[in-house]
């Protein structure tokens, strides 16, 4: 643990900051979903043209961490959180004043590059301030931590919406971040050996990351889960709003009752793994995502709570594995990339959910059939391919250690 450089945190106080501003990210999706019918209605546009302020806002999330991260390694994760933060801010007030649906989206373009920053270097402020089984459980601690922003977000978003305009939203935001840059004022630079190379040999220190196989083949695995789960995210208001008839409230209320399961995931894996090997406990999570395709696919289409009992099961799986695969991921790179690993194991998932998002937008006339499908691919491949590398020694060597 380095902790000497921190004058205003110590352990919890670092993790809490770090906690606050990566829950920018789901704030910032969740918070206006059921917002996303009015949309349509209110700028007399598509649910696809729409969705692009989903997607685009995933893609520009996953292209920023890119440089993000490399970014941190030679400069420091502070210049780049208070550089990130100070355009999230700026850019969540101009959605607020967009007056089309093509401002919305280059505003929300805008807002996912300064939202990248946090994201790209939460996981490297954690290796440089811990180490070993503390960063798991600082890991886990974060990730439970942020998952109450997408619980709390879709109902505030559906309660605020009787009360104000969409735009009230994006001002919320705006507050939010200019609240986040002010906590990560009093946050002390954390990395302790900068990059000494040339910017542009440090962003080429990407590729040196994919190709070590054993990183790449890892990120993979872990990071499709996403591509259903953010489907689901893309997908939620018009199921509940439009094909099941629910009020914005009664929608917000609902996705609630679903979120409250991802708080479930770290500390169901911090719980398992007591007396169940990681392995397992892995297995099982990519298995769920299978079962959850099934269920949707027979239960789905019957209604409101049908539908939603069918989708909760694959709700914890993500986040409990998020833990034991980051760790897993960390552990294949030196210290010195820990800021171009950072922003590749968080980049990859917006990747993954971006094109899952982009799917369900392409048929949100059958947008239940197609969760399932996306569920059941993508769970049978992910089961599979993590029993053939379970035992592999870059695996086996660390979860048993």
């Amino acid at each position: 643990m380095h902790l000497e450089g921190q004058r205003f945190f110590g352990p919890s106080g670092v993790t809490l900051v770090v906690a606050f501003v990566t829950a920018l990210l789901p704030t910032s999706i969740d918070l206006y979903l059921p917002a996303l019918p009015r949309l349509s209605k209110e700028f007399a546009t598509s649910e696809a043209l729409v969705n692009l302020t989903l997607i685009l806002f995933f893609l520009g999330m996953a292209g920023s961490m890119l440089v993000w991260g490399p970014l941190s390694d030679k400069y420091g994760r502070r210049p780049v959180l208070l550089t990130g933060l100070s355009l999230f801010t700026l850019t969540s007030l101009a959605c607020a004043a967009a007056g089309s649906i093509a401002q919305l989206i280059l505003f929300r373009v805008l807002q996912s590059l300064g939202a990248g920053a946090g994201v790209a270097v939460n996981n490297a402020i954690l290796k440089d301030v811990f180490s070993g089984r503390e960063r798991e459980r600082a890991l886990a601690a974060v990730i439970t931590l942020i998952l109450i922003a997408p619980v709390v977000a879709p109902a505030l978003g559906g309660f605020l919406l009787q009360l104000m305009s969409w735009r009230g939203l994006f001002m919320l935001l705006g507050g939010l971040g200019l609240l986040a840059l002010g906590l990560s004022l009093l946050l002390d630079e954390t990395i302790q050996k900068r990059q000494q190379k040339r910017l542009l040999p440090i962003l080429a220190r990407m590729g040196g990351v994919l190709k070590n196989p054993r990183f790449t083949f890892l990120l993979a695995v872990f990071s499709s889960p996403m591509l259903p789960a953010m489907a689901f995210v893309a997908a939620s208001s018009y199921i509940f709003i439009q094909d099941f008839g629910l009020s914005e409230v009664e929608y917000g209320l609902c996705y609630m009752v679903i979120s409250v399961f991802r708080v479930l995931g770290p500390y169901l894996y911090i719980f398992l793994s007591r007396s169940i090997a990681p392995r397992h406990i892995v297995t099982a999570g990519f298995a769920t995502t299978l079962a959850t395709g099934i269920l949707l696919a027979v239960l789905g289409p019957f209604g409101p709570i049908w539908f939603a009992v069918a989708i909760i099961p694959i709700i914890p799986a993500g986040p409990m594995l998020r833990p034991p695969g980051v760790n897993l991921m960390l552990e294949q790179q030196d210290l010195e990339d820990a800021g171009s690993a950072s922003s590749m194991i968080n980049a990859a998932p917006f990747v993954f959910g971006g094109t899952g998002m982009l799917l369900i937008s392409l048929d949100m006339g059958h947008p239940i059939l197609l969760l399932a499908v996306m569920c059941i691919a993508i769970g049978a491949a992910t089961t599979a391919l993590w029993l053939l590398a379970a035992r592999r020694p870059f695996v086996a060597r660390i979860l048993e250690g």
